[in-house]
């Protein structure tokens, strides 16, 4: 993040969350967006693999292996 006291733009970090339940997704999105964190949404690890090497966040949040992770049919 920039310094804001330097009337530099502050910079949001992103979190990528990689969760499969679409309620999860969003008790997580909003509980990220309360804290100021710009969020990216993948419903599985394939998604979430193509999101992070098209725009790689500041951290990733999976609270369990995507079902596509855990079975290894990662391409």
């Amino acid at each position: 993040m920039k310094d804001a006291s330097k009337g530099e733009k502050k910079m949001m970090d992103t979190v990528l969350v990689v969760e499969d339940s679409r309620a999860m997704q969003r008790t997580l999105q909003r509980l990220l967006e309360a804290d100021s964190l710009q969020v990216q949404i993948a419903s599985d690890g394939i998604a979430g693999l193509e999101s992070f090497r098209k725009q790689p966040p500041s951290a990733v949040l999976r609270p369990e292996a995507p079902r596509t992770l855990r079975e290894g049919t990662l391409p």
